[in-house]
């Protein structure tokens, strides 16, 4: 009878392995002016944050193939292979500093397209995700 009491206990458990809670972000969404500009975003729940991939929205105005897929910087632009603080598109880059790994940095040039830019970035911190999307204005 004792045995049945251990084997019942070791099996409760409140939470499964892996179990991890949603990344909380001081925001999700960001717009940028026309003009570009730098902003950061930061998780409140986690003590870093990973950038996993991002692309730009699509829009029937833009041709498909100038979508801007958002990518992690490779061994020859001198990053470590899957640098997972770092991504950079043809007119974002998005960076977690290394002196505060909660914030991500997000820098937009100017958008002169006539055509507003949308990205959505998934950011990740070991089994916890979310996203962020950045919008920013035409000119």
């Amino acid at each position: 009878m004792p045995l049945l009491g251990l084997l019942s206990s070791c099996q409760k458990e409140d939470r499964f392995i892996g179990d991890w809670d949603p990344i909380q972000l001081n925001r999700e969404f960001k717009e940028i002016p026309a003009e570009g500009g730098t902003d950061s975003i930061w998780t409140t729940n986690y003590p870093e944050i990973w950038l996993n991939y991002g692309k730009q929205e699509y829009d029937a105005r833009i041709p498909e193939q100038d979508l801007d897929t958002l990518a992690n910087p490779s061994v020859e632009d001198g990053f470590a292979p899957r640098e997972i603080y770092h991504l950079k598109g043809k007119w974002i880059c998005l960076y977690v500093p290394e002196s505060n790994k909660k914030a991500i940095v997000v820098k937009v040039s100017p958008n002169t397209s006539g055509v507003e830019r949308r990205y959505k970035i998934d950011v990740q911190y070991g089994d916890a995700f979310s996203h962020i999307i950045v919008k920013q204005a035409a000119k």
